[in-house]
C-alpha cells in the first residue's frame, strides 16, 4: 500500500512540474507573441508615415512641374 501511495505521489509531483513547465512555455510565447505584435506596429505606423512623405514629395515635384509648364 505504501508503495502505490509513493507512486501517486510522485506520479503527481511529476504532472505538476510538467503543467509549470506549460505554464512558463505559454507565458514565454505571450510575451514573444505581443512583442511581435508590438514590433509590427511600429513598423507599420513608420511605413504609413514614409508613404505620407513620399505623397507629399510626388505632389510638390508635380506642383513644380505643372508650374514650370506654364512658364
Amino acid at each position: 500500500m505504501n508503495e502505490l501511495s509513493d507512486n501517486f505521489e510522485r506520479e503527481r509531483k511529476e504532472r505538476e512540474q510538467k503543467e509549470e513547465q506549460i505554464v512558463m512555455i505559454l507565458k514565454e510565447l505571450s510575451q514573444h507573441t505581443q512583442d511581435n505584435l508590438s514590433r509590427i506596429k511600429r513598423d507599420r505606423e513608420r511605413n504609413e508615415e514614409q508613404i505620407v512623405l513620399l505623397v507629399e514629395n510626388v505632389i510638390e515635384k508635380l506642383k513644380i512641374e505643372m508650374v514650370e509648364l506654364e512658364i
